[in-house]
């Protein structure tokens, strides 16, 4: 990643994103699923996960983009959106 940081085109993008929980060896970890989960800026607390549960989120963020790889800088905003349910169909 160290050549993303260095010669990477940063950008700012929107993607949506879902409040996970998963366990491994007994601990349980939270985080907002995106399609950039790896990075550990997405890791959120148990009352953010109860915030953003069954919620549409939706992100702004900064990254760094190469042929290498992606980098997330940072997170600029988070919009949340009720789901909604196709009743009558």
């Amino acid at each position: 990643m160290f050549y993303t940081a260095m010669v990477g085109k940063q950008q700012v993008i929107h993607t949506q994103a879902q409040a996970t929980k998963s366990s491994f060896k007994g601990k349980i970890s939270y985080y907002l699923k995106t399609p950039y989960r790896s990075s550990p800026i997405f890791k959120i607390s148990p009352e953010q996960y109860q915030h953003y549960q069954n919620q549409q989120v939706r992100l702004q963020l900064t990254i760094r983009q190469s042929s290498v790889g992606t980098s997330v800088k940072s997170i600029n905003h988070i919009q949340i959106k009720p789901k909604t349910t196709n009743k009558g169909q």
